[in-house]
Formats: structure tokens, sequence, C-alpha cells
């Protein structure tokens, strides 16, 4: 997280540890997370700027998954490292799926959310669609417990 503010919400969906960017080093707080190994596993949200120090963080045979880019679309790393800790970079593209992938890949993970294994972010509040505009601001402004969404009225 970037926010303290955002915290409270990260741990009620379910993260054992929750490290704040702005105020933690991210390379030395995961070391002592993971006794010195490094994750096996990163899901790298920005890119750009933190595709590298995620990269490098990574214990031996883990994996990168990047789901989104912001910022520099090029990024720089050390492809000798890369090769002999025998790391994996995976990208996935999202937007190249249709409402029928999407279903099958909400149907896998019905069971982890039934079983509370994985837990869906609370709601901070529920905007018309008239009203997006408003929504994307009180989004951007942050500082809620929770997502923002948007609602649908059919018309009858």
């Amino acid at each position: 997280i970037r926010r303290e503010s955002t915290r409270q919400a990260v741990l009620r969906a379910g993260a054992d540890y929750v490290l704040n960017l702005s105020q933690q080093d991210m390379h030395d707080a995961l070391l002592v997370i993971t006794e010195g190994k490094g994750p096996t596993m990163a899901f790298d949200t920005v890119g750009g700027e933190l595709f590298e120090p995620c990269l490098n963080l990574l214990s031996r045979k883990g994996r990168l998954i990047a789901i989104t880019m912001s910022g520099p679309r090029r990024v720089c790393f050390n492809m000798v490292n890369f090769f002999r800790r025998e790391l994996r970079f995976i990208g996935v593209d999202s937007f190249s799926l249709n409402t029928t992938a999407c279903s099958a890949i909400l149907s896998q993970l019905r069971p982890c959310f039934e079983a509370g294994i994985l837990r869906p972010l609370s709601l901070a509040r529920c905007y018309p669609f008239e009203q997006a505009i408003a929504a994307y601001h009180q989004a951007q402004q942050g500082g809620l417990d929770g997502k923002v969404v948007l609602t649908m009225h059919q018309h009858a």
C-alpha cells in the first residue's frame, strides 16, 4: 500500500502482512518476512518502477506475474541473474478475456471465497452510473475503506 488508510481493508481481505511503501523499504521488509529467502511469487500490479525490484526480491525459481502497467512501458533487468536464479515472468492480459473467460475464472475462484480462503474487499460506497465522474474523483482522492462501485439501473 502507499496510504495507511488502506491497511485495514487489505488485512480484512486476508493479507498476512501489509507493507506501506511510503514508510517501509520493500526489499528489507520482504527479506525479514521471508526469513531472508524472498517471496516465491509476486503479483506486480504497478509495473514500471517496481518491476526490477520485485524481480530481484524473488526466491530461486520464483515467479513474477505482471497484471498491469503504469508509468514507463520499458523495463531493464539483469538477464544473467534472471537465468541463474531460474526465475519466471508471466504476463496476464485481462483485456483479452471476454465475459465467458472471466466467468470461468470466477467459477474456479468461487470455492476459495466460499471457504473463506479468499475474501472480497469491502464496499466503501455505491454510485449510480450517472454519477461516475463523482465516483472517479472519490476513488482518486483515496482515504476510503473499500471499493467504489458504479451501479446500473435497468429501465422498465
